[in-house]
């Protein structure tokens, strides 16, 4: 009796450690959705929110800002790259053009505004960036590789349990 008490006592440790986990991670994950969800000006008078940000910033590193190129780089689909556009172009700050090589490319052009508020968001996130590397400064290189290998298996639970759902379309305990 005593062997299944004590697996009985591990598996509730085990499952105690991961809702603990996963609740802590939730908070911060709402923490940055109401942090990522505020609109913002970056230097004109332009109201925008991070993603059109992120997706100014990746236009204006990229080489030739195709649309797929971009929606790489941010690492969402391409229609998604293709709606957060148009509400970029309704505000006057990027046009969208069909590459005269290949009509079925849609290139991006950053407005002189679109290129100040870019230019200042770099700046901003140099400064807001330097001060979360300041705050993770307290923990031996040792803790850091734990924190990010930690966030690896956070990231890796989720893609996984993810994964499963698509290909299942139904959950099943580990029992059946």
């Amino acid at each position: 009796m005593s062997g299944k008490n004590n697996v009985l006592e591990e598996k509730n440790k085990r499952f105690e450690v991961g809702m603990k986990t996963i609740q802590r991670f939730i908070q911060a994950a709402d923490s940055y959705t109401d942090y990522d969800k505020q609109p913002r000006q970056y230097g004109t008078d332009d109201i925008v929110y991070m993603s059109e940000a992120y997706f100014l910033q990746a236009a204006a590193r990229c080489d030739k800002p195709e649309i797929g190129k971009i929606a790489e780089r941010l690492g969402v689909t391409p229609g998604a790259a293709s709606q957060t556009a148009a509400k970029l172009e309704a505000k006057g700050l990027i046009t969208r053009v069909r590459s005269t090589e290949d009509s079925r490319v849609v290139l991006v052009r950053l407005s002189e505004r679109a290129k100040k508020l870019n230019a200042y968001h770099d700046e901003l996130d140099l400064r807001e960036f330097g001060k979360l590397g300041d705050r993770m400064m307290e923990f031996s290189p040792g803790e850091t590789d734990a924190i990010y290998r930690f966030l690896e298996i956070i990231n890796s639970f989720f893609h996984e349990d993810i994964e499963g759902i698509m290909k299942d379309w139904k959950y099943r305990p580990e029992n059946e």
